[in-house]
């Protein structure tokens, strides 16, 4: 029975009957990086907190790196958007992992507007891959 989860994730298993059995060695599962999203990001961020309603920021970096006070010192819900192709040798429907680098504190995640989940602990990832088009070739 394959089980996932995250380093320092926990989980209970309760079985019914005897296993066959007493332990087994999985290997661990590496992630292979296919893709790195690079470029400016889109931010928008919650009103009436003193942070402009929205800015480009040239990477995805963390709110206190950036140089405007209203977004250094921004506290609030913030929405980092972002257009991407997935990798062309990515095949629709597959597990495809998104790592988020650092989160300060939980990052809601939704592709092609399909709610994907949350993180709250690291590794900040979470499978994006139910979500993901298949690109299509001209």
């Amino acid at each position: 029975m394959p089980l996932s989860f995250d380093a320092e994730d926990s989980l209970f298993v309760v079985f019914r009957g005897a296993a066959a059995a007493s332990s087994l060695a999985v290997p661990e599962a590496i992630p292979v990086p296919v893709a790195k999203l690079e470029g400016p990001w889109d931010v928008s961020f919650q009103p009436g907190r003193g942070a402009p309603a929205s800015a480009k920021l040239p990477a995805l970096i963390p709110l206190n790196e950036d140089a405007d006070p209203g977004i250094k010192y921004f506290s609030g819900v913030a929405t980092y958007k972002k257009t991407f192709l997935a990798p062309s040798r990515y095949r629709a429907g597959r597990p495809l992992l998104l790592d988020l680098g650092r989160v300060g504190d939980l990052a809601e995640v939704r592709v092609n507007r399909k709610m994907m989940g949350a993180v709250w602990q690291a590794p900040f990832r979470i499978d994006i891959g139910s979500a993901v088009k298949q690109r299509q070739l001209a």
